[in-house]
């Protein structure tokens, strides 16, 4: 109970409770569709899969 006294009037104290953090987020340069036309002519064979969240998965596996 005595922390959480001290924690709320250090809040009071700084303006509030820390606001939540953001993941960082960074505006794409290229499109899907540009990655795979690109990743095709540099890595013949290669795949690329769509992942959770705007992500994606480059595979490439030398002959």
């Amino acid at each position: 109970m005595v922390a959480r006294a001290a924690v709320r009037a250090a809040e009071e104290l700084g303006g509030g409770p820390d606001p939540v953090p953001s993941p960082p987020v960074h505006e794409e340069t290229m499109s899907l569709a540009q990655i795979r036309r690109d990743a095709a002519r540099l890595l013949p064979g290669s795949r690329v899969r769509v992942l959770a969240f705007w992500r994606y998965l480059l595979t490439y596996r030398a002959a």
